[in-house]
């Protein structure tokens, strides 16, 4: 029974990361669920419900959130109300590797905040984008907005300060304008809470880049300093402090040139990290207006994080080969981060869906057996022993139905000219885990029986799931030539 949950509810989140909701509930109704599980469920098919019919969501300050030790009670508060941001702002950081009612309802609610996230009052919400995408003008007016039509704490009227500043000096000096009106003794010895309170910017910037608030702070007060720290970068981007770091940058600039000169001996060698660690701190030193050093820093920059790319994805495969789970996931954690610096879109969520899958594999008693019958397999299969590989990849099946045992046979199925049914394990793979290489040959088998439509979808998909995808790009775009003629 336990095993039958799991898989349903691993078919329950497949379906959700698809948008296919109404499979999802269908699932969802086989579930035997106890008196607390129907409450979690209940608010996942809030969720689904949401997905299927969107509306304007509300934000109603009727209850009064608070942070709490366990930030899980503040969580259900905020779904219980439908603040359906509210509630994924707070889950956002958390990882579930092993609590799938957790994960599904983090993937619910990150479905909705997506679609909700830019014309959203909630503050939290507007705060969270200018720290990802960067203050607009439209930004700041929901911002001072929302601020002008509410009681505020500190935090928020700090916020509000620094907006109406930035408002007024319309270009003009900061330190001028601070000592025209006499707000503050500069001789004065201040701490950061001093500092705002008489609007010493520049003071409180400098302790903020100190970064005392990280020591024994939760993530959510560490986000409010975070946020001050950037709104007061952007008020004093054109200001004095640019004087500074020109100072800086003049000062240390011989040091970095040498630096930037030796950064090529770096790049096709194990010691990528110095390079691409410096390229990292030290950018926010130069600008467009030097053209010859950023260029050449940013071309040396982005080699290091190919490298970085190809390093990481070698040793990813000795550690998913060698059953090292926890580190794949952090690899795979790293190379997202790799690919939104080098803006290549690339969905590899699967790789999650199939690390675990193979970690309930690895985790079975006869395993062990189950690998060997698979290695015996593929074996016959390259020996052109199509049906004793088929035999044993279904006694593989028997023990596990696993994405790439249905993979296998497909690929076996093929050889035996039997289409139909290498279709339909391929389906199979594919309701278990969306690898790339399964959508690869289905869109060939359909171009094999001239299902051009099917074939192109299936090929596409492949492609957004595969960085080295040339070879799929090449097939693609003969596939909407032959459509076009």
């Amino acid at each position: 029974m336990k095993k039958n949950t799991y898989y349903l509810k691993s078919n329950i989140l497949n379906y959700i990361n698809k948008k296919k909701y109404s499979l999802a509930k269908n699932l969802i109704n086989l579930l035997n669920l106890n008196e607390r599980k129907k409450e979690i469920y209940t608010y996942i098919n809030d969720l689904i419900n949401y997905l299927e019919n969107p509306y304007e969501l509300t934000y109603k300050k009727e209850y009064n959130y608070q942070t709490y030790d366990n930030f899980y009670k503040h969580f259900y508060e905020a779904l219980r109300n439908k603040d359906y941001l509210e509630a994924y702002l707070t889950i956002k950081d958390e990882e579930y590797p092993n609590d799938f009612d957790k994960k599904i309802i983090k993937t619910l609610l990150k479905q909705i905040y997506d679609i909700n996230r830019f014309k959203s009052p909630n503050i939290n919400v507007i705060i969270d984008n200018i720290l990802e995408f960067g203050i607009t003008k439209e930004d700041a007016k929901l911002l001072k907005s929302y601020l002008k039509n509410h009681e505020l704490n500190d935090y928020e009227y700090q916020i509000l300060e620094i907006l109406e500043t930035k408002e007024l000096l319309n270009g003009n000096s900061l330190q001028d304008f601070t000592c025209s009106l006499n707000i503050y003794n500069q001789n004065l010895p201040l701490n950061y809470e001093l500092a705002m309170q008489y609007g010493d910017y520049f003071q409180a910037l400098k302790i903020l880049e100190t970064n005392f608030y990280k020591k024994n702070l939760n993530k959510n007060e560490i986000k409010k300093y975070e946020f001050i720290k950037y709104l007061l970068s952007n008020l004093l981007s054109n200001e004095e402090i640019k004087n500074k770091e020109q100072i800086k940058k003049e000062k240390y600039l011989n040091k970095k040139m040498k630096k930037i000169n030796n950064l090529s001996k770096y790049v096709n060698n194990e010691l990528f990290i110095r390079s691409m660690r410096y390229y990292k701190e030290q950018k926010r030193f130069f600008n467009s207006n030097d053209e010859i050093i950023y260029d050449t820093f940013f071309k040396y920059g982005i080699s290091c994080l190919k490298n970085e790319f190809e390093i990481i994805k070698e040793e990813t495969v000795d550690l998913e080969k060698n059953n090292e789970f926890v580190k794949v996931i952090e690899n795979l954690d790293e190379l997202k981060k790799i690919f939104k610096k080098l803006e290549i879109k690339v969905d590899i969520d699967y790789a999650y869906k199939y690390i675990l899958e193979k970690q309930e594999l690895v985790n079975l008693k006869n395993s062990k057996r189950i690998f060997y019958l698979y290695k015996k397999a593929k074996l016959m299969y390259q020996k052109q022993e199509y049906y004793l590989s088929l035999e044993l990849i279904n006694e593989c099946l028997k023990n596990y139905p696993y994405s790439k045992f249905y993979l296998y046979k497909g690929k076996i199925l093929i050889k035996l000219n039997e289409f139909n049914d290498a279709r339909k394990s391929f389906n199979l793979s594919l309701e278990k885990c969306d690898l790339p290489i399964t959508y690869l040959y289905l869109g060939l088998l359909d171009y094999k029986e001239k299902k051009y439509d099917s074939s192109l979808e299936n090929l596409i998909n492949a492609s957004n799931r595969n960085v080295d995808n040339e070879f799929i790009k090449i097939r693609i775009n003969n596939l909407n030539k032959q459509k076009k003629g």
